[in-house]
């Protein structure tokens, strides 16, 4: 699926490219986005399909532009390979690769991942998510000096060096709350404490 900008006289939508070249407009953004996901729609339906875009009213995509492939270690492996298919393609200028924490050291699975980059350098920005589990109210806690956590950067450094930008410890749920209070809040990001709490958050 790809996220694409809408102009505020648009309305937001969402279509669908066949293989064929053709699209298919879907009735609403909302219709999109349940036939992107997996519950919700027959595979075979999915991979008829070579793209999903969604056009959505958000300023930061005039600049950008998103595209959201199938994980590695798919349910299907047809899943996988269009993945891999298309880092290949190198029709990205940065890979945002989401880990857990549980899995993130899976040194197979980011081998195939390095197969596919295998002509680029700096390219993949690495985020563990959940830094922050079972600490969400210690304030003076930092995911940065924990072994456990620190040892999972390390692997994921050694397995994708030459093709990392970074790693980044991330805690979304964390970070949605903090970011909540800060809306509610904008002296908050003159608090020492705040401050210190974002950057733990990543």
């Amino acid at each position: 699926s790809t996220i694409a900008y809408a102009s505020s006289h648009e309305e937001e939508r969402a279509e669908k490219v066949l293989h064929t070249g053709e699209v298919i407009p879907f009735n609403s953004l909302e219709e999109g986005l349940k036939f992107i996901r997996q519950q919700n729609t027959p595979s075979y339906k999915q991979l008829a399909c070579k793209e999903v875009r969604l056009y959505v009213h958000d300023p930061k995509l005039r600049k950008f532009r998103f595209i959201n492939t199938p994980g590695l270690g798919d349910r299907l492996d047809c899943y996988e390979k269009l993945t891999l298919d298309y880092l290949e393609t190198q029709e990205t200028d940065l890979v945002v690769w989401t880990f857990q924490l549980e899995t993130a050291a899976n040194s197979s699975e980011i081998a195939i991942f390095a197969k596919s980059l295998a002509t680029r350098k700096k390219t993949v920005l690495g985020i563990v998510t959940g830094s922050l589990s079972g600490h969400e109210h210690d304030v003076e806690y930092d995911p940065q000096s924990d072994e456990e956590k620190t040892s999972v950067v390390c692997s994921i450094e050694k397995h994708l060096g030459e093709y990392l930008d970074r790693v980044i410890l991330y805690d979304s749920h964390v970070v949605r709350t903090l970011v909540d209070q800060l809306y509610k809040d904008p002296d908050k990001e003159s608090d020492e404490n705040f401050k210190k709490r974002m950057q733990a958050s990543g």
